[in-house]
């Protein structure tokens, strides 16, 4: 049974779940639920989230607002959230994020597929976050987002992002894994990566991977790139596992990289972006013997069939 103990002061459909496993869709300005409700989805447009939206609920574990339009959230929209770990604001039309607006309490934060490109200093702040999801948006630059906060798992991919400084991603604690795929990333500082375990910048710009630096890498996936040749093997024999193909490979150094693979058990093979076809099947270009002109042209042909 649901208690009167929540107010929602903006008018939208919600499916409100109970421990009990019971569900009820309402449709009205006012919405009273009880502490036993644990997972709450709008269903309907929302345009601002104003503060005070949501009050004592205390046991509520999961906050789904998707397709809703919703442009603006804003500090203190929940009140005493003291379970909250989950919210999915993913498919709105958020451009920036306020600082203040999540709480402590969270463990996974999905903000993909909105029209974000920007997010206010310190709006992560002081949150330990296992999965922040904040692909398919507007970002091109990222600023100090990131201040003293934890964050294991970080999804950037399919932005507008150009280049990385080497302080990016430092003062968040805990990170491993970060995907950065279908960006246009040109240039990375050195050492921006130094304690992640996966790292997937497939489908950018990239004509090396000098930006390594001292890793810890298991995983690396660089498919899809500009990427013609190592230009040192050593850092890599600390990477266990290495998806380069494709790339317009320069032939001789492929073959270089294969012999160091082999004597130091390095796996290697295609992006996970990768979907095989056809025509698409090329490992690397014979470059010995031709001129820049000809290089040049063969690399574009090269890349023109790999991402048409």
């Amino acid at each position: 049974m649901l208690k009167a103990v929540l107010v929602v002061t903006l008018p939208f459909v919600a499916e409100i779940s109970t421990f009990s496993n019971t569900r009820s869709n309402l449709n009205t300005s006012t919405i009273e639920c009880g502490s036993d409700v644990y997972f709450l989805r709008a269903a309907s447009s929302v345009n601002i989230l104003q503060k005070n939206t949501f009050r004592s609920m205390e046991n509520l574990y999961r906050l789904d607002i998707t397709d809703c339009y919703m442009r603006e959230v804003r500090p203190g929209f929940i009140r005493n959230p003291k379970s909250l770990i989950v919210i999915n604001f993913s498919r709105n039309r958020l451009s920036t994020i306020r600082a203040g607006v999540f709480v402590k309490s969270l463990t996974s934060l999905l903000l993909n597929n909105n029209d974000l490109e920007s997010i206010e200093e310190n709006a992560f702040s002081n949150i330990f976050i296992e999965y922040l999801e904040l692909s398919t948006n507007n970002i091109s630059t990222i600023e100090n987002w990131f201040r003293n906060v934890t964050i294991l798992r970080l999804h950037l991919n399919n932005n507008q992002i150009t280049s990385l400084r080497k302080d990016t991603f430092r003062e968040i604690r805990g990170l491993e894994d970060i995907y950065l795929d279908n960006n246009r990333i040109q240039y990375i500082e050195v050492n921006t990566f130094p304690n992640m375990k996966e790292l997937h910048l497939a489908r950018n710009y990239l004509y090396n991977i000098d930006f390594l630096g001292r890793t810890v890498l298991e995983t690396l996936d660089i498919g899809f790139n500009r990427i013609s040749c190592f230009r040192s093997f050593v850092i890599l024999t600390k990477i266990k596992r290495l998806l380069i193909y494709p790339n317009p490979w320069n032939c001789n150094c492929l073959l270089g990289f294969w012999k160091l693979a082999w004597r130091y058990g390095i796996g290697y093979g295609d992006s996970q972006l990768f979907q095989q076809k056809s025509d698409t099947n090329l490992i690397c270009l014979v470059a010995e013997h031709i001129d820049e002109q000809d290089k040049k042209l063969h690399e574009e042909n090269f890349m023109r069939i790999l991402y048409n």
